[in-house]
């Protein structure tokens, strides 16, 4: 089950990886307009963030309860019963949004360094 568990995490953060790369690569061209007229990086940085925020958002209201109710009923079927406690699920929620959001800050500052003339030249 650990090794199982390992390949799921290191599915998921290469899932996250790419999304959040290819997000910022699409938006190459905006985030060198905004920074042409003076927009500062912790703003452009917000945008990002908001619209990985939403996707995030989004698969947690849909699988959180149907994880909870799945892993309930599996675990009443066992001779010794152990609680399910909403607060796993917090905390991978948690952790889920630190990673996403460590993820795209880091794409996002590494977009940020890229000289917008040169972004702009190459479109």
């Amino acid at each position: 089950i650990m090794f199982s568990t390992i390949i799921a995490l290191a599915l998921t953060c290469l899932g996250q990886y790419s999304l959040s790369f290819y997000s910022a690569q699409k938006r190459t061209k905006e985030m060198a307009i905004r920074k042409i007229f003076g927009a500062a990086p912790s703003s452009v940085m917000s945008l990002f963030m908001e619209e990985i925020l939403k996707l995030i958002l989004v698969a947690v209201l849909i699988a959180g309860p149907v994880s909870f109710f799945v892993m309930h009923k599996w675990l009443q079927h066992y001779a010794f019963r152990t609680e399910l406690k909403p607060s796993c699920l917090i905390l991978s929620i948690l952790i889920t949004m630190s990673i996403s959001i460590a993820v795209t800050a880091y794409h996002i500052y590494k977009l940020s360094r890229v000289n917008p003339a040169e972004t702009i030249r190459h479109e």
